[in-house]
């Protein structure tokens, strides 16, 4: 769900920023790529957004008793995931930032956060079907229900600064085919 929100509010902005950037620019409107993420900037995202899918990686490691009783299939769909978004980490620390690249990441991380989520979902769930037949909670239940919910959190604070660095780069993106399009009229 958060996932297609954000690609609506990314359609939403990118449409946004089309319709303004249509219009012909004179020479005192700034230039239209100041605004766009710098190689740096990104680089420095891609570093904080692998920061960010290790540790979830060493969660996932450190819950994975609990997660295989609650959800036996979840441990390897989380490590699919992982692989995938390290694809991603790679090829934009290879070949540097890029609008699809940038929006595979943006996808990847909500993905990653969902996953947490729903991880931290499944051994509360089986937590509660634990107490139900009247036995005892699992040993660490509750600091991996934690644990996933830290690591949500954390894809999901990077995954906002890439959107925001995302919008910023196809808006720059947009206004400069703006210009050249006004330009062939």
């Amino acid at each position: 769900m958060k996932t297609l929100f954000r690609i609506a509010v990314i359609a939403s902005c990118v449409t946004f920023a089309s319709a303004l950037c249509a219009q012909t620019p004179s020479a005192s409107e700034p230039n239209p790529m100041a605004n766009m993420p710098s190689e740096a900037e990104v680089g420095e995202l891609v570093a904080k957004a692998a920061e960010k899918v290790e540790a979830f990686q060493k969660t996932l490691d450190s819950v994975k008793p609990i997660l295989d009783k609650a959800d036996s299939s979840a441990y390897a769909k989380d490590e699919n995931a992982i692989a995938g978004a390290r694809s991603i980490l790679a090829a934009l620390k290879k070949n540097g930032r890029s609008a699809y690249a940038l929006v595979g990441l943006l996808s990847t991380l909500d993905d990653l956060d969902l996953d947490a989520t729903q991880d931290s979902r499944a051994i509360i769930f089986l937590g509660f079907q634990t107490m139900a037949n009247n036995n005892k909670l699992p040993e660490g239940m509750t600091a991996a229900v934690i644990m996933l919910d830290s690591s949500a959190t954390s894809l999901y604070d990077i995954s906002e600064l890439v959107m925001h660095a995302t919008l910023r780069f196809v808006g720059g993106e947009e206004a400069v085919l703006a210009q050249i399009f006004a330009e062939k009229k």
